[in-house]
């Protein structure tokens, strides 16, 4: 069941901005569906453009290749 309906002026759709996307918030928080679905808002975003949540995908795996190695230091340092 659709708990929310958002439309902002514009929408990161991929390759472009577009206007008239709507986004179905569902009772979970997750989008449920997106574009052009005739329904009436209940959040308007005027003067707002959505971008899809980038996702973190860095890792710090080096660091332990490299553990140790910094406490070594040459000889009078």
């Amino acid at each position: 069941m659709t708990v929310e309906v958002i439309e902002a002026d514009r929408t990161w759709m991929g390759n472009e901005f577009t206007s008239g996307v709507q986004l179905a918030i569902g009772e979970d928080g997750r989008i449920e569906a997106a574009g052009a679905l005739g329904r009436t808002p209940t959040r308007r975003l005027r003067r707002v453009a959505l971008l899809p949540g980038f996702v973190n995908t860095h890792s710090h795996a080096f660091q332990r290749g490299l553990r140790g190695y910094g406490e070594l230091f040459p000889a009078g340092a």
